[in-house]
């Protein structure tokens, strides 16, 4: 009698991962994102990764030519979305560029450049966690002239989180998230699309939809800081676009009344706290405490941007 074959289990399957760089005009950061996405190693095994490339100029700068000469390891697409607007864009990445049929959607931004295991950490995290959200660092490479205040003060430093740890968060500098966050109808407010915030709002629509979220130490990136937004003046602008977002989350989460009522109280409270207390401090600012004073006034324009957000207004960063 002959012996049965022996019969093998299929591997698992691979999961699909798509990375997507959204860029605008940027050329040379753009390669050296892109070329760090191709050199992606994966210790705990490799994932089918596709790369693409979502053009925001008005006229494709990208052409896929350039992109094959830089990804080579891997699929790359490109994926002109004339449109004016960064959620615009994000939104073309979720429902139009290829591969349709992933299993998680990365972001990083196009003046980043990843770890070496980048992807594998994500998808580590995510295995461990069984999070539908994963976000790591964004560590600042600050301009060798930088002002020391600038240095001092850490303004842009991320914050020092334990491997896991659960989050109510995310932004698109550095996330990966599971498919079934589009299928549920989550998508980017085009509301805010020259504006910052519209990834605040999506992982907040995500968080209160019940998708869980952790923290991924051990995926970091890297973003090389040009000198024009190590100041004061690049600082200020990014605070005062606090506001609008508040506004947004609130709407979505209370009655309009409630929501105009809640940024008045807090924005008054935050402008007078940060005021008041930078004041005195204007006196050690020459003697090297301008990080100090600068750190009152992040509370002081977070406090006049919700004001301005009760009316609608922005005064904060604009992107394309």
């Amino acid at each position: 009698m002959r012996p049965l074959p022996e019969r093998h289990a299929p591997p698992p399957r691979r999961p699909v991962v798509k990375v997507c760089v959204l860029t605008y005009n940027r050329p040379r950061p753009l390669e050296d994102c892109l070329r760090a996405l191709d050199a992606q190693t994966f210790p705990h095994g490799a994932p089918d990764l596709h790369i693409a490339v979502i053009d925001n100029h008005a006229t494709p700068k990208v052409t896929p030519e350039h992109l094959q000469a830089l990804v080579t390891r891997f699929p790359a697409t490109v994926l002109h979305q004339p449109r004016p607007g960064i959620a615009t864009s994000r939104n073309a990445a979720i429902l139009a560029a290829p591969p349709l049929d992933y299993d998680f959607l990365a972001f990083v931004d196009d003046d980043e450049v990843a770890c070496a295991t980048w992807v594998d950490a994500l998808l580590a995290a995510q295995a461990v966690s069984g999070a539908a959200v994963v976000a790591g660092p964004v560590v600042p490479i600050l301009p060798d002239d930088a002002p020391a205040w600038f240095r001092r003060g850490g303004f842009l430093q991320p914050s020092d989180k334990p491997d896991l740890l659960p989050v109510a968060g995310a932004s698109t500098g550095n996330v990966m998230f599971s498919r079934a966050l589009p299928d549920s109808g989550i998508r980017f407010e085009e509301k805010l699309a020259l504006v910052l915030g519209e990834d605040t709002i999506f992982f907040d629509d995500a968080y209160r939809a019940g998708f869980p979220m952790v923290h991924a130490a051990n995926a970091v990136v890297y973003e090389n800081i040009p000198r024009h937004r190590a100041t004061s003046r690049w600082l200020i602008r990014r605070w005062m676009s606090i506001g609008l977002v508040e506004r947004h989350k609130l709407l979505r989460r209370m009655g309009r009344g409630a929501a105009m009522g809640h940024l008045a109280f807090h924005g008054v409270r935050r402008f007078l706290a940060g005021f008041l207390t930078a004041v005195p401090f204007l006196v050690i600012a020459p003697l090297g405490g301008w990080h100090i004073v600068m750190k009152r006034i992040h509370h002081a324009c977070r406090g006049a941007s919700m004001i301005l957000a009760i009316g609608g207004l922005y005064a904060g960063e604009r992107k394309r």
